[in-house]
């Protein structure tokens, strides 16, 4: 008896599904993973994905541009994203050798073969780990059977974005895109190139020819449909035409003879060298980094009867062409920006020896034979860290130039105290310039162009060798009691010493705390080198000195009232008489110029009297150390003033604390001769409410005040003390110190060398970044250092500020090559293109794609240079055709009747090289 057998319990084996099957459902999966079910259109990109077929991997990408979503209208509401892209005209200029120019797509899959041999990545969601070098093109048999999988894939998953399989050859592709489930309009699209084409096809009209032959349109298409459609969709055949020239400097410099290859720089040359410490600074390339320049010529709408442009004659003349884009290409090279090397080099040195120990000094780094000093080997035994200096000093000597020697660093250094001969009017006012940063040097004087000169040696050794020598200088300097070179005078330190006899009387500028520390000490030795020529005690001009009149005599007189002399007079206070005795009017005494303080050493002076506590012998002592400049003064003024009292010396030396009375009060119930008199009385905090036993600071210097010209006090500040401990400073200097002080000089050079260059407006915002970034980095260079002078301080805390220091020197090191490449393209850019506006070169330089020129006269200049013939011959021929009609295209017994077919979109590119000619077509059919 026969059961029947129940069909849901049959087996079914599904291991017999072939490779091609396997692959198209991995296909699948991978559309509906990226998002691409029931969609035309990719929402990002782009995406990778490895697929197996055969024993072959395959690589599968999507991409997607970053454009506008496509707008549909009623012409084109039965489009695909597809289609509707390959309409869209703009995708005609698109990226050079890119499918958007090709085809006219913006998301579209590419199918690559994948080479195992480059190792398979674990994951395929980031791109970088997908080697593009690994990708080979398929053979042409596999490629219908591959292209045949995407489509099924992409039917099954009712995507209509097109597919490509990447085919041997560059840029050889073949493609389709599927209609929908209610789209009837397919895709294809096909690549192809060959060596030449009959002349009749190297023009548009043949072009157009070809075309129409291709789609099966008839001779007069043009004539039938022309006026028909909308305005967003015009029927008929339109074409984009574009032309590209080539200039390229090393043919034009064949051509012209150039015999000044760095003319290009003259211009800013001569801005920079209009600073004198800048006049052998060396920057940017030799070379002019402008290399290639190309032109694009386009007419970017055309339709018959617009245009002659056949093998016999052509009306498209490029000088007449409606759009014109300008490319440039430049060419750098690191070892060509000198500038931003040495910085980065220095930089480098500063990083590199900033663990050696503080205790090794610059002449041990200095010293290249140091392993074979005994000397040295004893202070390693001593200090360890000297071992690390010597090691340090070894282990770079190669990078000191073997022409280096002794006499050459002599001679190097000693050119910066060899004054030029004084500049004319012109550049004197430019001899030195403020920094543009905070704690900086003055650029030009004499720190500035040693940090210039050092910077551009090649060796910690050879840099240190010369700071060495540089110092020994500084002590002949000292011992002939000639001033620094290079070394500013006059209040502000910025008058040019070439002018005038620095020791006729002008003033030396004190130690400017504003300024860097060693600056400060190469101030403060040449005001101690001025004082020690002037005379053994300096004087200083009292305060109210511009109100001396030219007959005021500087000798000392005997006013004959007075029984003790006056003694130390510079003048009279005609207008103020002595509260004593009315008819004898206050001198005005020669004193002590106060003891000039760098910025170190004021620290010093307030830890000290911050330690001094609070009680009341350390607040007398506080006193006593604040108040020697007073009290000096105060002997000054007795000497000059015999008889005076307090208040005739607060009211020359401190105007403020005196309130004269007022005129209707007449008592004199309050009068007490030491605070207050008839005339007025002191402020509340130079009041004394005890004369017998004063505690007031004021009155109790001016009791201990003994009546003492300044020609006999003891100084307030030996030069020859002072100058000493300037030299100790500087011979027992770190080597990272001396490095930290380079690098802010260097800083402080950079911040001012381009603010004289005519620049463009992309030059002068990367000047200001670059000002910013070296204000910065000096910032953190000084908190660096402070943290590694003795401050209490965590690892962690130490190793923040270097991090912070190392960073902002990175990016000053980086802007500084921005600005030395941007000027460099800037002065190239102005040489190739004479005369062209402001707004052209900007662009040219700052972007690096193509710019529109716009204006007739940067048109006319950029011709002349690029077209040397009147009629030249265009390096590249690109010509792209649409055709929008409906499909099937109109037939004789058509009727033609007014929506009878849908409209669609077919498009051909073509480009015209040397020697090869490749198309491009996208063709669309619709199905039935």
């Amino acid at each position: 008896m026969d059961v029947e057998e129940d069909p849901t319990c049959r087996f079914i084996d599904y291991t017999n599904e072939t490779d091609w099957e396997r692959f198209i459902a991995a296909i699948e999966e991978t559309l509906l993973r990226w998002g691409l079910g029931d969609k035309g259109a990719a929402v990002e990109g782009p995406k990778a994905q490895l697929l197996t077929l055969q024993q072959r991997t395959y690589l599968l990408l999507l991409h997607h541009a970053d454009a506008p979503a496509p707008a549909w209208t009623d012409a084109t509401r039965h489009f695909t994203p597809t289609l509707l892209s390959i309409a869209n005209a703009k995708l005609d200029a698109g990226e050079r050798g890119s499918m958007e120019r090709f085809f006219g797509v913006e998301s579209y899959l590419v199918l690559h073969q994948y080479h195992t041999a480059f190792g398979v990545p674990e994951s395929t969601d980031d791109l970088a780990a997908i080697s593009m070098d690994a990708t080979i093109n398929v053979l042409d048999h596999d490629a219908k059977t591959l292209l045949s999988s995407l489509m099924v894939a992409l039917s099954n998953c009712n995507c209509t974005i097109p597919a490509f399989v990447r085919l041997g050859g560059d840029n050889h592709f073949i493609g389709a895109a599927m209609p929908g489930a209610t789209g009837s309009i397919a895709l294809q699209f096909e690549t192809a190139c060959v060596p030449e084409v009959p002349p009749a096809q190297q023009r548009l009209q043949g072009l157009i020819d070809f075309f129409q032959t291709k789609l099966q349109l008839l001779p007069q298409f043009d004539d039938v449909v022309l006026g028909t459609g909308s305005n967003d969709l015009r029927h008929g055949l339109t074409a984009a035409v574009g032309y590209d020239y080539a200039w390229h400097a090393r043919a034009h410099a064949l051509l012209s003879d150039d015999s000044t290859p760095s003319a290009w720089r003259a211009s800013i040359d001569a801005d920079v060298q209009k600073n004198l410490p800048f006049q052998t600074v060396a920057w940017g390339p030799q070379k002019a980094p402008l290399q290639h320049l190309k032109l694009h010529v386009r007419w970017p709408a055309l339709r018959e009867g617009m245009f002659v442009d056949n093998a016999v004659h052509t009306t498209l003349e490029p000088t007449a062409a409606p759009e014109w884009s300008l490319s440039v290409q430049w060419e750098y090279d690191q070892a060509t920006l000198p500038l931003s090397t040495s910085l980065r080099q220095l930089v480098q040195a500063y990083q590199q020896l900033r663990p050696v120990d503080r205790a090794v000094l610059v002449s041990e780094v200095a010293s290249t034979s140091a392993l074979d000093n005994p000397l040295v080997t004893r202070y390693q035994e001593s200090v360890p860290a000297a071992r690390a200096a010597v090691a340090i000093g070894a282990a770079i000597g190669s990078w000191v130039s073997s022409t280096a020697s002794l006499d050459a660093v002599q001679a190097s250094v000693a050119d910066l105290f060899v004054t030029g001969p004084k500049e004319s009017a012109k550049a004197a006012s430019q001899w030195c310039q403020v920094p543009k940063v905070q704690h900086g040097v003055v650029v030009g004087q004499l720190m500035s162009r040693l940090a210039q000169l050092i910077s551009s040696q090649h060796g910690i050794n050879i840099k240190c060798a010369m700071w060495v020598e540089f110092v020994r200088l500084l002590r002949e300097t000292w011992k002939a009691q000639v001033l620094l070179p290079w070394m500013g005078i006059g209040k502000d330190g910025l008058m040019n010493p070439a002018d005038m006899n620095p020791l006729d009387g002008i003033s030396m500028p004190v130690p400017d705390f504003h300024l860097n520390l060693l600056h400060q000490k190469l101030q403060l030795l040449n005001l101690c080198i001025a004082r020690r020529v002037r005379s053994p005690i300096s004087r200083r001009h009292s305060r109210g000195l511009s109100a001396v009149s030219d007959d005021a005599s500087d000798d000392e007189f005997f006013d004959s009232l007075e029984e003790s002399p006056a003694l130390g007079v510079l003048r009279r206070l005609d207008s103020v008489a002595r509260l004593g005795d009315a008819n004898v009017c206050i001198n005005v005494p020669k004193t002590q110029d106060p003891a000039p303080l760098t910025e170190d050493i004021a620290k010093q002076h307030q830890d000290i009297l911050a330690k001094l506590g609070v009680s009341a012998e350390s607040t007398l002592l506080r006193q006593q150390i604040q108040s020697s400049s007073m009290l000096s003064d105060m002997q000054a003024f007795k000497a000059a003033n015999p008889g005076s009292c307090l208040a005739d010396f607060i009211r020359w030396y401190s105007p403020r604390d005196w309130l004269p009375r007022e005129p209707q009060d007449t008592s004199d119930a309050s009068v007490d001769g030491v605070s207050s008199f008839s005339q007025g009385h002191l402020s509340a905090r130079m009041h004394e409410a005890n004369p017998a036993a004063p505690t007031n600071p004021w009155h109790r210097a001016w009791a201990q005040a003994t009546p003492l010209p300044a020609e006999k006090q003891r100084p307030l500040f030996d030069a020859v003390v002072e100058a000493e401990k300037i030299f100790d400073y500087l011979d027992t200097m770190a080597p990272r110190d001396l490095f930290h002080h380079l690098l802010v000089a260097v800083l402080s050079n950079v911040s001012v060398l381009w603010t004289g260059v005519a620049a463009l407006p992309c030059v002068a915002e990367a000047i200001a970044g670059l000002q910013e970034a070296c204000a910065k980095a000096i910032a953190a260079l000084d908190d660096d250092a402070h943290e590694a002078d003795g401050k209490p301080a965590t690892d962690e805390e130490r190793l923040v500020h270097m991090a912070i220091a190392d960073d902002a020197c990175e990016k000053a090191v980086v802007a500084a090559q921005r600005v030395e490449v941007l000027a460099a393209s800037a002065a190239s850019a102005a040489h190739t293109l004479p005369g062209a506006s402001r707004e052209l070169l900007n662009d040219l330089v700052v972007r690096g794609v193509a710019v529109s020129v716009t204006s007739a006269d940067d048109r006319a200049i950029v011709g002349s240079v690029v077209w040397p013939t009147p009629t030249p011959t265009p390096d590249r021929r690109e010509y792209v055709l649409h055709c929008v009609a409906p499909r099937p295209f109109l037939a004789p017994d058509d009727g033609h009747a007014k929506g009878a077919h849908p409209v669609v979109v077919s498009r051909m590119f073509a480009l015209f090289q040397d020697h090869s000619v490749r198309f491009a077509t996208a063709l669309a059919d619709t199905e039935f």
